[in-house]
C-alpha cells in the first residue's frame, strides 16, 4: 500500500532502480508568450486573426499584437476567448472541430 504522497511506490521500485532519482522537478528556460497558444489554437481550428476578433468582439489589431507576442492577454480577452471555444465546441456537439 502507498502512502498518500505517492512515494511509497518509489520506495519499492528503489532497489530495482538505484539511479532513478527522487526529487525532480522541471524547470523550463523560457517561457512562450500566450499568443504563440492562441496562434496553435487558430491554426488548429483553421481560424484566421480575423475570425477570431469577429468572434471575440475584439479588433484584429488586438488579435494581431497578442499572435505576435506584443500585446498582453487580460481578463476581459481570456473571457472572450473563452466564449468563443465554447461556442465551437458546442457548434460541433461538443465533440471539438
Amino acid at each position: 500500500m502507498t502512502n498518500p504522497s505517492g512515494r511509497g511506490e518509489y520506495r519499492q521500485l528503489a532497489p530495482i532502480l538505484p539511479s532513478l532519482p527522487c526529487n525532480t522537478s522541471f524547470e523550463p528556460t523560457t517561457v512562450p508568450h500566450p499568443g504563440e497558444t492562441v496562434q496553435e489554437y487558430l491554426d488548429f481550428y483553421g481560424w484566421s486573426q480575423r475570425d477570431l476578433a469577429r468572434r471575440t468582439g475584439l479588433t484584429p489589431k488586438t488579435i494581431s499584437e497578442i499572435c505576435n507576442g506584443q500585446g498582453p492577454i487580460t481578463p476581459t480577452t481570456a473571457l472572450a476567448w473563452i466564449f468563443a471555444a465554447n461556442s465551437q465546441l458546442t457548434f460541433c456537439g461538443g465533440r471539438g472541430a
